[in-house]
């Protein structure tokens, strides 16, 4: 391969790191992380809650309405995946509003850019990885290359992140559970 075409495979590496930084941020700052972090979530719970009440809500409206249909489930999983987006995304934007009258919005703008950023970073590292397994990039370009080191580590360094806190997420699973299990009662 000659000078130019290294030079050039480095520099899309290199540009496409700046514009997934970038890109990441803005969307992450655009949002916020409190806003990312509740829409997150609440597709999470409303999930969660739908699976574990549409029984119960269905058995209501079946009495409520003196009628049995398998539509009445998927009713009864709508409202309840949707009541549940609601609350939590009005949550959301209770505090962010909290935030934005106490002047410290910018921090959560801020927080929300550096998570997009580092997530969208993580997809492009992905994608180097596999352009990488394809034999793509060349010795020279991976040398020559100021991102290419971060963007092959940082899987593994997200990995060992999410080691970390998946005993807190285990944790909050389970109480979840037991909390949805003994209000059903």
């Amino acid at each position: 391969m000659n000078r130019k075409a290294v030079t050039f495979a480095t520099m899309i590496i290199d540009i496409l790191f700046l514009i997934t930084v970038a890109g990441g941020f803005y969307h992450g700052y655009k949002s916020g992380i409190i806003k990312t972090v509740f829409y997150a979530v609440s597709l999470f719970l409303g999930f969660v809650i739908a699976v574990r009440f549409t029984p119960s809500v269905t058995l209501f409206l079946s009495d409520l309405l003196h009628y049995e249909s398998v539509l009445l489930f998927v009713l009864a999983f709508v409202i309840c995946f949707g009541l549940t987006l609601l609350f939590v995304r009005m949550l959301g934007k209770t505090l962010e509003e909290i935030l934005q009258s106490a002047h410290i919005n910018f921090i959560n703008k801020t927080i929300g850019g550096i998570v997009m950023a580092m997530l969208y970073v993580f997809f492009l590292s992905m994608l180097v990885w596999f352009v990488d397994k394809s034999d793509l990039i060349g010795p020279q370009t991976k040398k020559e290359s100021h991102t290419y080191e971060v963007l092959t580590e940082y899987p593994a360094e997200m990995r060992k992140i999410w080691e970390k806190s998946l005993p807190f997420f285990q944790r909050m699973w389970d109480e979840a559970i037991k909390t949805f299990n003994k209000m059903d009662k």
